[in-house]
């Protein structure tokens, strides 16, 4: 069973609310999503116009290389007192080609120049500490 009652305070609810729902209340709730929405859309709209002016001065740029008939290379101009040097091979045969003898080369310290730099590092580097060394 349906029991109606008549509540004149709900029925006013009710009209405001349809009136609000669709749209034809006098004075209807500012709704603070649509501004929001509005501002993001704008900021977006700034982003994707940024996005397509670099792109299209990317893409000029692009086309200006590809379509070049001759790359431009750049070149450091040589200095007359510096010997070119090449690290290609060099053909025996070859009458300007020099051959350096780099067997003498250092490539690392030795133990004593280790000693020196730890020690001048902080750490006491002594004979009696190389023989307590112990692998982990």
């Amino acid at each position: 069973m349906y029991l109606a009652f008549h509540n004149p305070a709900a029925e006013r609810f009710q009209s405001v609310a349809e009136t609000i729902q669709n749209g034809t209340h006098a004075h209807p709730p500012v709704d603070p999503l649509v501004p929001a929405v509005n501002v993001l859309h704008e900021e977006l709209q700034e982003v994707i116009l940024g996005a397509r002016t670099q792109l299209s001065m990317l893409r000029s740029q692009g086309n200006d290389l590809y379509t070049r008939s001759e790359p431009e290379i750049p070149t450091t101009p040589a200095r007359d007192d510096e010997p070119t040097v090449s690290i290609l091979p060099i053909n025996g045969d070859s009458q300007d080609a020099t051959m350096l003898d780099f067997s003498d080369a250092i490539l690392g310290k030795s133990e004593e120049q280790i000693k020196q730099a730890l020690n001048a590092a902080g750490f006491n580097v002594n004979e009696e500490q190389a023989d307590n060394h112990v692998e982990l």
